[in-house]
């Protein structure tokens, strides 16, 4: 089938890309056909399975992502504790169909109203009968017949697989792929992250430091590209565990 096919030549290319955020762009652009604007790839912490699961790669803005980890949403995710339990794929409208508390109604109800996304359809990824990931498929109106799912399920695990190779490329002090090296971060983009990691604001930081906020906010960003990652809080605990901030 030319869907398939499709599939299968995509796969392919992937094969051969680096970064994560290229992996992420090639995938999307073939989504896009099937109405899935937007993909999420998480994984479950190793260290402690009660944290909020890491997010690999996202194509949600930073803002975002920096606001739903503060609000402490990542950790009551319907979707993502849907994910750690379920064996199969399902949509995000069976996952809203379920008896959902108030709090995680509140969690897909901030999806839909900032990322305008109606439907999804999430891929767990399961090692040794166990929970290792989860790669999230959404759209405004996607399509969700048989073959399409069956595709988004191959490249689901595919993808996750792809970027698990890119991390086990970057082992070491830096788990977070398309990374570059922590040591890279200036003496000023280390310091704001140092107050970020006390619970800092970017006014705050900025009275602290003697610049405005929105420079605090510039180190900070610049920070997160550099160590590739896609929330303070990744930024945060990436730099600790290779030693440029203190723990």
């Amino acid at each position: 089938m030319t869907l398939v096919r499709d599939a299968v030549g995509v796969i392919n290319e992937l094969e051969s890309v680096r970064q994560p955020r290229e992996i992420l762009a090639g995938l999307t652009l073939f989504t896009n056909k099937f109405g899935f604007e937007h993909v999420t790839v998480l994984a479950k912490p190793s260290a402690d399975p009660a944290l909020s699961p890491n997010v690999l790669v996202t194509a949600a803005p930073n803002d975002f992502i920096a606001d739903f980890d503060a609000r402490g949403y990542a950790k009551y995710n319907p979707l993502w504790r849907q994910a750690e339990v379920s064996p199969v794929p399902f949509t995000a409208v069976e996952a809203r169909n379920r008896r959902i508390t108030e709090q995680e109604h509140e969690v897909l109800e901030h999806i839909h109203d900032k990322l305008d996304l109606n439907d999804g359809y999430i891929v767990p990824i399961r090692e040794d009968g166990g929970a290792k990931g989860a790669v999230m498929f959404g759209g405004n109106s996607p399509k969700q017949d048989p073959l399409t799912q069956s595709v988004l399920n191959m490249l689901g695990h595919c993808v996750y697989g792809r970027l698990n190779d890119i991390m086990k490329a970057f082992a070491g002090p830096m788990e977070v792929p398309g990374a570059e090296p922590a040591q890279t971060l200036t003496a000023r983009e280390r310091e704001c992250l140092q107050w970020v990691a006390r619970g800092k604001t970017d006014f705050e930081i900025g009275i602290i430091l003697g610049i405005s906020a929105r420079t605090a906010r510039f180190h900070i960003e610049n920070s997160k590209r550099k160590l590739g990652v896609a929330s303070r809080v990744q930024a945060v605990t990436v730099a600790m565990r290779a030693g440029s901030i203190a723990t």
